[in-house]
This record gives structure tokens, C-alpha cells and sequence, in this order.
């Protein structure tokens, strides 16, 4: 195998300027020699700046390339300041195509076989983006080594922002019509899919026919009235609620009040005991939609467009399900994706502030291992061939389980951050998880538990643990979930219990 740092500008290829870093006395040897190097695979360094390689990051792309089938290789490196001689090892996700393109995250050096790319394609003038764009559309295997592999000067990085936007641009006119780029304040692209969309959306929503309230309203109420301002285009919305039998009729009367010209609102009547993966089932028997989503009765959309994204990104090919990103009451995350952590599932990002996130995580749309039930959508198709929610979950882990059948049958789950949604969580039930349903998830998907695929870094637990926001404004949110769940009785000893508080400290003052 020979390794060369190739030059994207002229095509040519540079076998001398790697010697100082002593990747083998054979490759020196083989330079020499045309016949032996024709006989040799070899694997290019697409390289952005300099860089100082480990002593081991060549004999590990060796290792990696003995895959005939690699196409591309990347790796951890750490960045060095000048200022100081302090080292940061940077973890690049592992590699997922829908996120490349909002962000290339494969880092300043990437190993490249050049004789597995189309050979159509022009050898002079290339850039990076452009020849992984290739490897996405030609379905070419891209992999991370798990090590550090160089190091660099941060000071020397560059990223021509408004040429990737063409090139991206570009890629979705030929290969991907209707997803578009649209403008944005960050370094990383704005991907949109609305106009990915079907004409027919179908929402499954699952209620108890509650009267537990948000804002002196019932939930599923602000649910459909926050779907009313949805924008959507050409697209139709068919909602499909599945009530419990005991509900009032005045109660289904004030819902189905909230149909308009492109929302209509159907019934159907579902006998207790509580049971979410059977109540999805039956609304999606009745789903018209190509797209359906299953979305909970206590959440509201935040942005205009989260329906359109969701049901526009579900139409990709090779998609299974996707997910939005959900807030709590107080604006914090309470699901960015599901993560496998200490050996089990958990919601990536729970109780963090958003933003951006380690290389967008919380701002691209890109691959998990799945996404929570309280919004999930998907082609009908999907749910057709997948075998329907499992009815032996009923009231946890049945998305898990969803998921990681939609996985194993070769799909993608992806979450789409575009869409953001509140979740009021666990406000119609209670959200206590059986030790049954633990047993059965363990008993099915246990080997599964042991490597988390997607994420690299910890994301369960708040990585702005110190900045607490406005207590002013923490304070008014706590109160507003107080008294949607207790009334005024909760308001008056929120209060008591603070001004407790405020006396011990003068006491002690």
C-alpha cells in the first residue's frame, strides 16, 4: 500500500513530502519503481493544512484500507495553539451522510482511495466537499478510526462557507430534488426538506380524553391549535385522534370545532386499559397519508415549519422514522435523539440548554439509533412492512423497540432538528416505567446496549452545568408547571415554601 498527499487543485499526486514523517523505507523504494507501484493500492491524504501524523496513523490506515471496499478514512486529531503547548483531542461523529451535509466534521486530513470513485470524475480543481459528496451519492463506505491521528495549528484552518453552499446546492438538483440550502447566520448549513412534503399528512394522536390543563386549556386542544399554525404549503394535514371510550362528547365536539379547509379531524373510540403502542396502531389502520406521525397530545410546535421537515425528511430514501428535537416547559432539551448510556437508552442532551452542540448536534439534521414515540413520523409504507408497533409495550420502551426494528431491517432513524416541539411529558399518565417491559427490552434488544453508534461524546447530562440562566425567569416556568398541574393550591405553597426559605436566611444573616 503507498500513501501520497494529493494536491486537489492540479490532480497530482505527491509520494516525497510524507518521508519526514516515516511511513516505511518500502514506500521510498516503491516510488522508483512504476511497475511495483501499479501493482500497489493506493490511498491519497486530502489535507487542508499541515499537519504533524502520529507514529502509528499510517500502519492504522493500512489496517483500515486492507477493506477493499473503503473508500474513505478519517480520524480524531488535536489541535494545538501556539500560545501554549495544552493539546485538544477533537472527536468527529462518526461518519453519517445527512449531517455532512450541514457540516463537514471529517476534520483537516482525510485518507481517500481515488480508484473507488466514478471515473467520470474530473481529477483537476476538486474540493473536499465535492469528492464526499461523490462518495454519498455513489454509496461508497466512509468510516472513522476510533484514535488521534495528527495534530494541527488551529490558527491554520480555512472554510470557504459560500462555495459549499453551491456545491451542496448542486448536489440536491442532482440527486435530491426539492431539499434545499437555505441562508443562515452559522458556519453550518441550513438544510430544509419541506418541499419534500406529500400532499397528505396523516398525525396520529393518542389521548385519554383528558381534561388535565395547559394554560387553562386542555392539551390535546393547544396541540391542534399549534398544529393550525403550521405552514403547509400544498400539503393537506388529516388528523386522526384516538380517544378513550369514557371521553365526554362535548369534549370531542370542542376538538372537532378546530377543523379547517386543509386540517380535518377524525375519531376514533378506543377501550382502556391505556395501551400507546395499540392506539398508534389503530390510527395508522386509518391513516391516508403517505407520511404519518405519531405525536403525543402534550406537545406544541415551536417553529412554523417542524410539520413540513418532519414529514419532508421521512420521504428520503433509505429513512425508516424521524424525530424532532423537544424542549421541556423551561426551554431546556428533553430529546435530541435516544443515546445508549451505562449500558442502557436514554434522550441525548436531557435537561441541557440548547444551541449548537458538539458539531451540530443540535442544529443538523443527522443519524440515531432512534427517536421517542411522542414524534415520530414516517413513510405508511414503512410502518406497513416493519410490523406494526409492538402492543406488548404499552406504556414504555415501545419506540424503542420500534426503532430498533426499523434499524435492523437496513433504514435509517434520523433527528431532525429543524423541528423543535414542547413536550409537557408524561402529563395524562403515569410515567412510571414496569419492571416487565424493562425484562423484555433487555431480553430482545440487551445485545444491542453495548456500543452506542452515533454519539461520541457525553451527552446525557447538561454541558453548561454552570450557567443557570435568569432566576426570574426559571422561577415564572416553574410556576406556570405548578399551577397547570396543582391550580392555585400548587401557586400558594410554591410561594409559602420560598418565603420559608427567604426567613431561614435571614434568620441565619
Amino acid at each position: 500500500m503507498i500513501f501520497c498527499q494529493h494536491d486537489l487543485a492540479s490532480g497530482e499526486h505527491d509520494f516525497y513530502s510524507l518521508e519526514k514523517f516515516q511511513i516505511g523505507s518500502s514506500l521510498n523504494n516503491l516510488v522508483d519503481s512504476s511497475n511495483e507501484m501499479a501493482r500497489q493500492r493506493t490511498i491519497c491524504l486530502i489535507m487542508d493544512c499541515e499537519a504533524s501524523f502520529k507514529p502509528s496513523y499510517f500502519d492504522s490506515l493500512a489496517d483500515a484500507f486492507s477493506n477493499s471496499n473503503l473508500t474513505v478514512a478519517y480520524t480524531d486529531f488535536e489541535y494545538v495553539s501556539r500560545l501554549h503547548s495544552n493539546k485538544s483531542r477533537i472527536k468527529p461523529p462518526m461518519w453519517s451522510p445527512e449531517r455532512f451535509l450541514s457540516n463537514d466534521f471529517l476534520g483537516p486530513v482525510f485518507a481517500i482511495d481515488f480508484a473507488l470513485l466514478p471515473k467520470d470524475l474530473a481529477v483537476k480543481n476538486l474540493t473536499r466537499t465535492q469528492l464526499l459528496l461523490s462518495c454519498i451519492s455513489n454509496g461508497l463506505q466512509v468510516s472513522l478510526l476510533d484514535q488521534v491521528g495528527y495534530a494541527v495549528a488551529a490558527e491554520k484552518t480555512e472554510f470557504n462557507y459560500e462555495l459549499r453552499i453551491s456545491q451542496v446546492t448542486k448536489f440536491f438538483e442532482n440527486n435530491r430534488p426539492g431539499s434545499m440550502v437555505t441562508p443562515n447566520g452559522t458556519s453550518w448549513l441550513k438544510i430544509s426538506n419541506v418541499k419534500l412534503a406529500p400532499k397528505v399528512i396523516s398525525v396520529i394522536i393518542p389521548t385519554r380524553g383528558t381534561k388535565k390543563s395547559m394554560f387553562r386549556n386542555t392539551l390535546i386542544l393547544n396541540c391542534l391549535k399549534s398544529l393550525q399554525q403550521q405552514n403547509q404549503y400544498t400539503s393537506k394535514i388529516e388528523v386522526i385522534v384516538v380517544y378513550d371510550s369514557d371521553t365526554k362528547l362535548k369534549y370531542l365536539a370542542k376538538i372537532k370545532k378546530l377543523e379547517a379547509e386543509n386540517i380535518s379531524i377524525s375519531f376514533l373510540s378506543y377501550d382502556p386499559p391505556f395501551n400507546f403502542a395499540r392506539k398508534c396502531n389503530l390510527g395508522a389502520e386509518l391513516a391516508s397519508g403517505e407520511v404519518v406521525l405519531f405525536l403525543n397530545d402534550d406537545t406544541l410546535f415551536l417553529d412554523p415549519n417542524s410539520l413540513l421537515e418532519l414529514a419532508g425528511t421521512a420521504m428520503i430514501k433509505n429513512v425508516g422514522a424521524v424525530g424532532a428535537k423537544l424542549l421541556f416547559e423551561n426551554g431546556r432539551i428533553q430529546h435530541g435523539g435516544y443515546i445508549l448510556r451505562d449500558g442502557f437508552v436514554g434522550h441525548a442532551y436531557i435537561k441541557d440548554i440548547d444551541g449548537f452542540g458538539p458539531f451540530g448536534d443540535l442544529v443538523s439534521t443527522h443519524e440515531v439509533l432512534g427517536v421517542t414515540g411522542a414524534c415520530l413520523a414516517q413513510r405508511r409504507e414503512i410502518w406497513d412492512s416493519i410490523g406494526k408497533w409492538n402492543e406488548s409495550f404499552p406504556a414504555s420502551y415501545n419506540d424503542v423497540d420500534y426503532c430498533f426494528r426499523i434499524t435492523e431491517s437496513g433504514l435509517n432513524i434520523l433527528q431532525v432538528n429543524q423541528a423543535k416541539l414542547k413536550h409537557f411529558e408524561s402529563v395524562t399518565r403515569n410515567p412510571k416505567v414496569y419492571p416487565r417491559e424493562r425484562e423484555m427490552i433487555q431480553d430482545l434488544w440487551g445485545h444491542k446496549f453495548k456500543v452506542e453508534p452515533f454519539f461520541r461524546m457525553k451527552v446525557t447530562t447538561p454541558e453548561m452545568r454552570n450557567v443557570h440562566g435568569n432566576v426570574l425567569k426559571r422561577y415564572t416556568n416553574y410556576a406556570k408547571a405548578t399551577y397547570r398541574r396543582e391550580g392555585l393550591s400548587g401557586i400558594w405553597g410554591l410561594f409559602t415554601n420560598v418565603a420559608r426559605k427567604v426567613l431561614k436566611v435571614s434568620e441565619k444573616n
